[in-house]
């Protein structure tokens, strides 16, 4: 699932994405009443707490924006082109981040921790 914008849409085809759905629920929210923010904020959380079907996992490619408000002040930091990898979990808040990949060589170094 990528957000509605072309960038966003361009990111999911340059990882070589071949089904790719694209989400107004997961676009930045510019010029939105902020009702509409705090709801795609909810659905992004909502999103990151739904496991995926067996065997697959989910990749939603959307914007800093969201992520602040999904997810608050701890990802104040989080950098263009960072990858948050999330995991459903039962409870409050349904979700905790597994991992935070924010440099190309970071992918190779976690893929190695993975590994082991």
């Amino acid at each position: 699932m990528a957000s509605a914008y072309c960038r966003a849409l361009e990111s999911a085809r340059l990882a070589g994405f071949d089904r790719i759905a694209a989400s107004l629920e997961i676009s930045e929210p510019q010029n939105v009443p902020p009702v509409e923010g705090q709801r795609r904020a909810a659905m992004l959380r909502k999103l990151v707490s739904t496991p995926p079907a067996v065997g697959t996992d989910t990749v939603i490619i959307t914007h800093r924006p969201n992520i602040l408000d999904a997810f608050g002040k701890d990802f104040f930091d989080v950098g263009e082109g960072e990858v948050l990898i999330f995991e459903p979990t039962a409870g409050t808040p349904g979700y905790r981040v597994l991992a935070r990949v924010a440099k190309p060589g970071m992918w190779t170094q976690w893929a190695q921790t993975l590994a082991q």
